[in-house]
């Protein structure tokens, strides 16, 4: 509120002018604290030269504006900017107005502004909605305040996205329903849901409430390419939760629909989803089918296409999410490639959330190839995205792969600390999805820094999660985790008062569960046809039957598995599976030539 002494000296003021000026600042109000020559004069209907010489009088004599320089409109006229001396001056003259004239001012100077804009809002759209708004002519106000929101999306300002979503879905919530607003507020409610999921994470009830009111309208008015990226929208809600089961479900649908109408957009999209939820469960061959069909709709060209509809980049993500299902069956050379090709074209695109996501996945893939230098490196570039664009669901993920490269580098209380903090942002987020991969990452952290019970705690809460969430794609390395750390002893423990049959009792002991583990992990992998996961628990069984002479069995274990997973370049597990197979032969060979 204005104070009362300050709010008399205003009004003695303006009452100083001729109605004239009077009229003609109260019009300049109704625009705002900075305002236009000649949208004022179009307001007034006045001549745009004698509208500027009044206010060169107003800013010299009386000191109640001032120029701030000049702009060229779309159509070519040029006008002074001007600004009121202080903000008081223009609400004591908008206040002055009455409701009927305020009404009449705001169209005036909204038609004004927009025939300066040849009909095309552009930048302008905000302020054509709160005119328009004032003016009362509400379903106006409404389509531009979803062009406003379209465009701050489209420039990823998603806070202003937000306010001018709610804003006209505000308005088109006091209104009668009708086809036309209705169609507004689809619109409205998709810009909406895209926001909430960069603010709020895929899993935010914002983003739900709005993408399932926007199936409902999809659904009403028979539109069927905005009821795609309301299904999309609703299967990443889902799926992030951690609700598998009822995402497979919307997936599904999205792809019968997607199937009925024809729409390519909209196959792809929902093969896309068909993959990554098929994934998650452990149906690897299934999701690979998806993908490619997805990859093979998807057309670079068609970038910003992909970004009006879905505001983001579905074909990177399906490339993305392709390449960890890719090494996971034992493809490893079209996993790279795969990978390779999704962070090219995230970093052609616009969108930081889809260049954030790719870089998510580079780091992953690298992780589960147990390399940590190119974890690190893909992993910083997409937190430095994620952190300027306030992307926080992504940077929650990459996070956990960051904090993993940095224990494996040897930085285990910094990179514990970040594995932690993921979980939490996870947690506040109720992003369940991955969970169980996660804890794997921090148990191994545990692992490297002695602490193995809290390590082998953290894995059982990882098979609880995953059985409990369907999210069983990498249950396997759980158990093959669990077998390492049964060979673990506790960093400290006094085993001095154990004789020598004792420690072989209890190595005995020890080996037995860590097979049992590594077995369990094998049909696991087996099951799911995970080969990258099988060769590993394979290698590390068989270092165990290296130990009992169990050569053969050995060799007739890991050689296909090796044989199968396709990859020229060295990694960790091929060089670990060829060392050990190279001991087994010369072990096989030494007792061939002593028989």
């Amino acid at each position: 509120d204005i104070p009362e002494s300050m709010r008399s000296m205003v009004e003695r003021k303006v009452g100083q002018l001729d109605v004239t000026d009077r009229n003609l600042l109260a019009a300049a109000s109704v625009q705002g604290y900075s305002f236009d020559s000649a949208i004022v004069a179009k307001a007034m209907k006045a001549d745009h030269a004698d509208v500027e010489d009044r206010l060169e009088n107003l800013d010299r004599i009386y000191g109640f504006v001032r120029r701030a320089g000049e702009r060229e409109f779309p159509n070519g006229e040029i006008s002074g900017r001007y600004r009121f001396v202080h903000v008081l001056y223009q609400n004591a003259l908008y206040a002055s107005l009455s409701v009927s004239r305020r009404v009449a001012l705001s169209k005036a100077v909204g038609e004004g502004l927009l025939e300066l804009h040849q009909g095309t809002p552009g930048t302008a759209a905000a302020e054509l909605g709160f005119l328009f708004e004032t003016a009362r002519e509400f379903e106006r106000a409404a389509g531009y305040f979803a062009l406003a929101a379209e465009s701050s999306l489209s420039v990823f300002a998603f806070d202003e996205a937000s306010r001018l979503a709610h804003r006209g879905l505000a308005i088109i919530a006091r209104q009668p329903p009708s086809p036309q607003m209705l169609g507004l507020e689809l619109s409205l409610q998709l810009i909406l849901g895209s926001a909430a999921a960069v603010l709020g994470g895929y899993a935010a009830a914002d983003a739900r409430a709005a993408m399932d009111r926007a199936r409902v309208l999809a659904e009403q008015l028979g539109t069927a390419p905005q009821l795609s990226p309301a299904l999309w929208g609703l299967h990443a809600y889902n799926l992030v939760r951690g609700e598998i089961t009822k995402a497979l479900e919307i997936a599904e649908r999205a792809l019968a629909i997607a199937n009925e109408h024809k729409g390519e957009m909209a196959l792809m999209t929902a093969h896309t989803d068909m993959g990554i939820t098929l994934r998650f469960i452990g149906r690897f061959d299934e999701a690979i089918e998806h993908f490619e069909k997805a990859e093979a709709i998807y057309d670079p060209a068609k970038q910003l296409e992909y970004l009006a509809q879905y505001h983001m980049d579905p074909g990177v993500f399906c490339l993305s999410e392709m390449t960890r299902t890719l090494w996971c069956a034992g493809y490893i050379d079209r996993a790279l490639a795969t990978i390779d090709k999704a962070i090219a074209l995230a970093r052609s695109s616009p969108d930081p959330r889809t260049a954030a996501f790719a870089l998510l996945m580079g780091a992953v893939l690298h992780h589960l190839m147990h390399e940590p230098e190119i974890t690190l490196k893909y992993g910083n570039e997409g937190i430095e995205i994620s952190d300027e664009h306030q992307i926080i669901q992504e940077r929650a993920w990459i996070t956990t792969s960051h904090g993993w490269g940095l224990s494996a580098i040897g930085k285990l209380d910094e990179g514990i600390g970040e594995l932690e903090t993921s979980l939490a942002m996870r947690k506040r987020m109720n992003a369940d999805l991955d969970l169980p991969y996660a804890l794997i990452q921090l148990a191994e952290a545990y692992s490297l820094r002695g602490d193995i019970d809290r390590a082998r705690t953290t894995l059982h809460e990882a098979i609880e999660v995953g059985n409990r969430n369907s999210d069983l794609w990498a249950i396997s390395e759980v158990y093959r985790s669990l077998g390492d750390l049964a060979l673990a002893v506790e960093p400290g423990a006094d085993r001095s008062s154990l004789s020598d049959l004792d420690h072989q009792e209890e190595q005995s002991v020890r080996e037995n569960a860590a097979e049992g583990f590594y077995r369990r992990a094998i049909e696991i992998a087996r099951e799911q046809g995970a080969k990258s996961f099988e060769l590993r628990s394979s290698v590390s069984l068989g270092k165990l039957m290296e130990r009992d002479g169990r050569t053969a069995e050995a060799i007739e274990m890991i050689k296909p598995l090796r044989e199968a997973v396709q990859c020229q370049r060295p990694t960790p597990d091929s060089i670990d599976a060829d060392m050990l197979l190279d001991r087994l032969r010369a072990v096989s060979q030494s007792e061939a030539q002593a028989r």
